[in-house]
């Protein structure tokens, strides 16, 4: 339409756009792959046989996944006891997001879904072992929305690592093509203090050798950037030095 307007095309006063609503979390509304991970109950089924909430020792495997995961043991036994909530009172208002919000948390360590994984599998079997090995239907349910959790939790960090990737590399493309045409000194350091911030430089310095027969001897400071900012320099007659 704005193409259409830019050509001279006249446009009615209304128009119409089809659309579809695509029903997320940020509404607070529950997310379809949980949905979709949730078990069907059935009103002629029993109902899942309680689960034991005593607070027993956590087991050893448990403790170990967590020193792996680098979650603080205190956190882990929080975690616990929100899913032990969440299975007596057959919801998953606690325990899943608490999980999220660790998965985030824990993002930039090197560990992956996996590993998560992992945790949810040793959480299932201490589930099982203090309820008699029986869970039922819901707290199978909320076993598969965690796993559904994790996966998720690590392909938004695996897209937005990517699109962050890309930006770089755009990025670095743009340098790296303005260096290239960028003739005369006071121009290449401006064009390098405009494009190296976004490349992920906070500091960089850019010196020239005053003899080039003698590099060692002395240098000249012409660029100097700290802290995502651009320093005053000195007079030039203050910031020649021996070179080091």
């Amino acid at each position: 339409m704005l193409l259409a307007v830019l050509d001279g095309q006249s446009l009615p006063l209304r128009s119409i756009m089809p659309a579809q609503l695509v029903v997320r979390e940020s509404c607070g509304c529950t997310a379809k792959s949980l949905s979709l991970a949730s078990i069907p109950s059935s009103d002629s089924e029993p109902g899942p046989p309680a689960v034991n909430v005593s607070h027993e020792r956590l087991p050893d495997d448990l403790l170990s996944i967590a020193r792996d995961l680098e979650i603080p043991v205190e956190h882990v036994e929080i975690l616990v006891d929100l899913l032990r909530s969440d299975l007596s009172s057959g919801t998953s208002h606690r325990f899943l997001p608490a999980l999220k919000r660790h998965l985030i948390e824990t993002m930039g360590l090197p560990f992956g879904a996996i590993d998560w994984q992992n945790a949810i599998s040793v959480l299932r079997r201490y589930v099982l072992s203090i309820s008699g090995g029986e869970i039922g239907a819901a707290a199978e349910t909320l076993f598969n929305q965690a796993r559904v959790v994790a996966a998720e939790v690590y392909q938004h960090a695996s897209i937005k690592q990517r699109l962050e990737t890309e930006q770089l590399i755009e990025n670095l493309r743009r340098t790296s093509e303005t260096l290239i045409t960028s003739f005369g000194r006071q121009l290449l350091v401006d064009t390098l203090h405009e494009y190296l911030p976004g490349l992920g430089f906070p500091s960089f310095y850019l010196s020239l050798y005053d003899d080039p027969h003698q590099p060692a001897a002395w240098s000249h400071l012409i660029l100097a950037y700290a802290n995502n900012q651009r320093l005053d320099l000195p007079p030039k007659d203050c910031v020649s030095r021996p070179a080091s």
